[in-house]
């Protein structure tokens, strides 16, 4: 069976709903930290907010999800694009709700939103000029990549 996109990213975003309930993140030991410099911008309710563990669960099993139903890349990027847009705007809603995410933090959000776009960008021009089996191959790198890193972090 062939997913297109759209339902990827629904079935990712369910994904995510679920991995994002009270607890999960401690259900499966997850810890995040944020460099200092990020951290020096936040409040400390933000610093301890579980809502960095839960995008740190859901972002690897999604890019995992989406590279083992074969999209090609254009659906592959459009589909963890639109399941991470989604999560965030969520996430930013919730933030705000609670109170965590405050006037002061305006400024320095659209100044790294800025950045990722660009990032983004660049990194689209780079897809479009790598072929599928490329493509795959550099997902596959990060993908181990990650994974080594996390074992590492677990393992100290």
């Amino acid at each position: 069976m062939r997913w297109s996109a759209g339902s990827a990213a629904a079935f990712g975003l369910a994904v995510v709903s679920l991995a994002s309930l009270p607890g999960a993140s401690s259900a499966v030991g997850a810890q995040s930290s944020l460099p200092p410099v990020l951290a020096s911008f936040l409040t400390e309710e933000a610093r301890v907010s579980p809502s960095d563990r839960e995008a740190l669960l859901a972002g690897t099993p999604l890019v995992m999800y989406f590279y083992a139903l074969g999209l090609s890349k254009q659906e592959f990027v459009r589909a963890v694009s639109v399941s991470f847009f989604l999560y965030k705007v969520v996430q930013l809603i919730a933030l705000i709700w609670f109170g965590v995410f405050t006037l002061s933090l305006v400024l320095p959000t659209l100044g790294i939103s800025a950045v990722a776009l660009g990032a983004f960008y660049a990194g689209q021009r780079v897809q479009d000029r790598l072929e599928q089996r490329a493509f795959n191959r550099v997902v596959l790198v990060y993908l181990g990549a990650l994974g080594l890193w996390l074992t590492v972090r677990a393992i100290s």
